[in-house]
């Protein structure tokens, strides 16, 4: 399965599993256009974004032969 999950969901389910501990479980499922993560009692909706995420391989160079120096201070 593949979506586009908001970033701003996607911290929300951090903070639900980071707060529920190492042993807890987490549940995941989805429609037509939401994501539900269940942690313990807790629900998250969230809607999936639409659109196709941009290949940022071919935007960035393959070989990158630029390097800048700097000082600390500065």
């Amino acid at each position: 399965m593949r979506v586009l999950i908001p970033k701003k969901a996607m911290d929300e389910v951090e903070k639900l599993s980071n707060a529920a501990g190492s042993d807890a479980q987490m549940e995941f499922a989805k429609d037509e256009s939401h994501l539900f993560f269940q942690v313990g009692h807790r629900l998250l909706i969230s809607r999936i974004l639409t659109g196709q995420f941009p290949n940022y391989e071919a935007v960035l160079p393959r070989e990158n032969n630029k390097t800048v120096a700097l000082e600390r201070a500065d």
